[in-house]
């Protein structure tokens, strides 16, 4: 008796230990970029924060970003999944939203995978060889540490196919041509150049907005008066599609600290670095 007592007590510890590693989930921060490795600089941080919040305005697509340490010996689309469901990325409904979860590299866990994870709403547009060929794009730049990089390249494939700007066929075409039976150099050649004009058209446009805001201030400066305003924040006018992001800033209510509530299911997939 007391031995069928002894293995029916380890079997529920066993149980009980297996439920509580595959609850295992982050708790909800209500950022857009959340770095536990502490693999972004505060300044590249604060940008990809501000370029998805902009984002979120101008289409209510939601993107999240997870980077963490450890993903406590569990697989790593299983963790994303739970995160966009907890989280509640994308909007109710629409379930339009983007998980994008990196597993870095430690000493005690030297392997790096990243996964890329659509909600409900954009597995059209988001197919599993999609998600796949932006992950493998990303990884030559984590395999160098270069984090930033590699969710630059990832967002700007990413906003403008969950915008329906276009499609996983004309992304095959246009920027994957290893496929239509160029060699791995040309190809490698061209995702390169790509990844490249997107930085350099991501960097005129910002510098267009600086421009901008700077004729703004010279056109009224009473409102900085009236304010106080710091000479070097950015103020649009009201034609302006585009807004800055400010964690103190009390009068935004369109995207405050909560999700949209978006749910998931079991599309993405993942590579390894």
């Amino acid at each position: 008796m007391k031995h069928k007592l002894l293995t029916f007590c380890l079997l529920l510890a066993t149980t009980l230990g297996l439920t509580a590693k595959a609850d295992w989930c982050p708790e909800p921060t209500g950022d857009y970029v959340n770095d536990y490795s502490k693999m972004l600089s505060d300044s590249e941080r604060d940008s990809l924060e501000r370029r998805i919040r902009t984002y979120i305005e101008q289409t209510s697509n939601q993107i999240l970003i997870v980077i963490t340490p450890t993903l406590h010996g569990e697989d790593i689309m299983d963790v994303g999944q739970r995160i966009g469901r907890k989280w509640g990325i994308g909007q109710e409904g629409l379930n339009n939203g983007v998980v994008i979860l990196i597993k870095s590299k430690t000493e005690a866990e030297p392997n790096g995978d990243v996964a890329i994870l659509p909600g409900y709403g954009l597995e059209g547009a988001l197919p599993d060889a999609f998600c796949k060929d932006i992950t493998e794009d990303m990884t030559l730049f984590l395999k160098e540490g270069r984090y930033f990089e590699a969710l630059t390249a990832a967002l700007s494939t990413l906003e403008p196919v969950c915008k329906g700007e276009y499609d996983y066929e004309r992304y095959k075409s246009t920027y994957r041509p290893e496929r239509n039976g160029l060699s791995d150099s040309s190809a490698n050649k061209i995702t390169w150049g790509v990844m490249g004009g997107g930085l350099l058209a991501m960097i005129l446009y910002m510098r267009r907005k600086k421009k901008k805001a700077v004729a703004y201030r010279a056109e009224h400066p009473e409102e900085y008066a009236r304010a106080n305003v710091n000479p070097d924040d950015e103020i649009y006018d009201d034609d302006d599609d585009s807004s800055s992001y400010d964690d103190d800033d009390d009068d935004d209510d369109s995207y405050d600290s909560s999700y949209g509530g978006g749910d998931f299911g079991g599309g993405g997939a993942h590579s390894s670095f």
